[in-house]
């Protein structure tokens, strides 16, 4: 069931707002039998950067795991 989270900021007007998604009747009633969606594997995209960290996250990540270690080492 659906719960408001404080972290969301829900658009105005939410009530009009749809997500479609269109998929065939096989593929519909595995979703309703499993109760569970299906995601395809990122590297079966053709997008290569797919999946993949942001340049800047990862740079960031970096820098806060250098600043860390130190204290980690000792």
């Amino acid at each position: 069931m659906y719960e408001e989270h404080r972290s969301f900021k829900l658009p105005k007007n939410s009530e009009e707002k749809m997500i479609w998604r269109y998929m065939d009747l096989p593929k519909f009633i595995d979703l309703i039998d499993r109760r569970s969606l299906f995601f395809t594997k990122a590297s079966r995209y053709p997008d290569p950067s797919e999946g993949t960290i942001p340049k800047h996250d990862e740079m960031v990540r970096k820098t806060i795991y250098e600043k860390a270690r130190p204290e980690f080492e000792s």
